[in-house]
């Protein structure tokens, strides 16, 4: 176990190396389904792409253990050109600054933040007493745990229904990857999963259903993937949220220290067009 007293590189690169490795696993999981999925490493980090329209299409851990080299990412826009798709890249707060200096030379913009937190495991917040129920996802509920997570996201659109439903199938066939349902008053309400990886656990999506929200479900689901991942003695647990939202407050009752933020970046829409 890992006591968090102070963030640090070691801890970041740590925290890093357990997200690529989550989002590898997506890429081989969707690979069945989608002839273009692939992870693609590169300076130290991983170029990921799952299917059109899906989840995890961008670069993850750059600038942390190598340089990026300008020719480092021409083979990074090239993967994602040849499969149509805009290169989007993930940087940390505690990578190279010069990785920064060669993507804006590029004239990537700035999309949005995630914070990235870690957990030690060495000692887990309480859970109050509640209805909510915690059952793992098998063969019997799978369909109802993929529901909840279409309708806590608020998917609407039937094409991308198909989709996440199709990346739900993939997420549950990922080896190391446990789902779990949050029930209230014997209805499936909430939905999440987590992905060990070695050491280290990382909490996936979660999504809770509109009429079962401010009920403690998030927090309920929290605290079960924190005691797989402590029985399964891993040192860290990791999630991701977006700064200031309803997940990361989650997170931080629920004892995750903040260890750096990502900056999201994207290459300009003419950068399809790069020769292959």
């Amino acid at each position: 176990m890992i006591t968090l007293r102070a963030v640090d590189r070691t801890l970041a690169l740590q925290v890093e190396q357990a997200i690529v490795a989550e989002r590898r696993a997506f890429a081989a999981a969707t690979a069945g389904t989608q002839d273009q999925a692939a992870a693609l490493p590169v300076a130290g980090g991983h170029a990921i792409f799952t299917g059109h329209g899906l989840f995890s299409n961008r670069v993850f851990g750059l600038g942390l253990t190598e340089a990026l080299s300008p020719a480092d990412l021409d083979r990074i826009e090239r993967f994602y050109a040849e499969r149509s798709s805009p290169t989007a890249i993930e940087v940390a707060s505690v990578a190279d600054p010069a990785l920064l200096d060669l993507l804006a030379a590029r004239r990537y913009r700035l999309r949005r933040f995630r914070n990235i937190y870690a957990h030690g495991l060495t000692e887990l917040v309480e859970q109050p007493v509640t209805a909510i129920e915690i059952e793992p996802v098998t063969d019997r509920n799978r369909a109802a745990w993929s529901a909840v997570l279409i309708e806590g996201f608020g998917y609407r659109d039937q094409d991308q229904i198909a989709l996440v439903e199709e990346w739900n199938d993939a997420l549950l066939a990922t080896p190391g990857l446990t789902a779990f349902s949050a029930l209230l008053d014997g209805r499936p309400v909430g939905s999440a999963s987590v992905l060990i990886s070695g050491s280290a656990a990382v909490l996936g999506g979660a999504a809770t259903v509109p009429r079962a929200r401010r009920r403690g479900v998030q927090s309920a689901l929290i605290a079960a993937r924190l005691e797989l991942a402590r029985d399964s003695r891993c040192e860290l647990a990791v999630v991701t949220a977006d700064p200031g939202g309803t997940s990361a407050r989650n997170a931080e009752r629920a004892g995750f220290d903040l260890v750096c933020t990502h900056a999201v970046l994207s290459a300009p829409p003419d950068e399809l067009e790069h020769d292959l």
